[in-house]
């Protein structure tokens, strides 16, 4: 059934056509999913620029802790044939798991995950009697959880932890 109005001019029923046709709700319908269609583009769009600005930041925190200095130990080049043991930490914010692992000694691959939402990386440090010397860092690839790095480890016990949060940490031991 079609919606008819008086028209008082010409004293005749006129068919409504076009946009005058949407009756109230419909109009405060359209005019409610306009205005959610804005807000949901603003959303999209502050929490994109605030991921830029996140990715920056982690990134020029990951340039300082790569640029790091590091002792005697040196990562390995990829030129070097052999097996590499691979050690993986995942980063929360309360915890570094595994709490403790153990290698042998020689080529080691420690690889991040980060799920704190914010390191730039882990520290490696190695650990004689009660001195702490830096050995090296893991650094987050970009804005990307994960990191990694492939070191020459001799026999001895490491500590690990996030750059942020130095409390919280894991241990590496590597035997002969």
């Amino acid at each position: 059934m079609k919606r008819t109005s008086f028209d008082r001019s010409s004293g005749k029923d006129s068919h409504r056509a076009g946009f005058f046709a949407i009756g109230a709700r419909q109009l405060i319908t359209l005019a409610l999913a306009i205005f959610l269609l804005g807000c949901a583009t603003t959303v999209l769009v502050v929490r994109a620029y605030n991921r830029n600005r996140e990715a920056k930041s982690a990134t020029a925190k990951a340039n300082s802790v790569a640029s790091a200095p590091t002792t005697a130990l040196r990562p390995v080049q990829s030129g070097l044939s052999g097996p590499i043991q691979l050690v993986q930490f995942a980063v929360y914010d309360v915890a570094i798991y595994p709490q403790q692992v153990t290698v042998s000694a020689g080529k080691v691959g420690i690889q991040i995950e980060d799920f704190s939402g914010g390191t730039a990386g882990l520290v490696l440090e190695q650990v004689v009697g009660l001195s702490h010397t830096q050995v090296s860092a893991v650094a987050r690839e970009g804005k990307f959880m994960r990191g990694r790095q492939n070191l020459q480890l001799v026999a001895g016990t490491y500590e690990v932890y996030a750059a942020e949060r130095p409390r919280i940490r894991a241990t590496l031991i590597v035997t002969k």
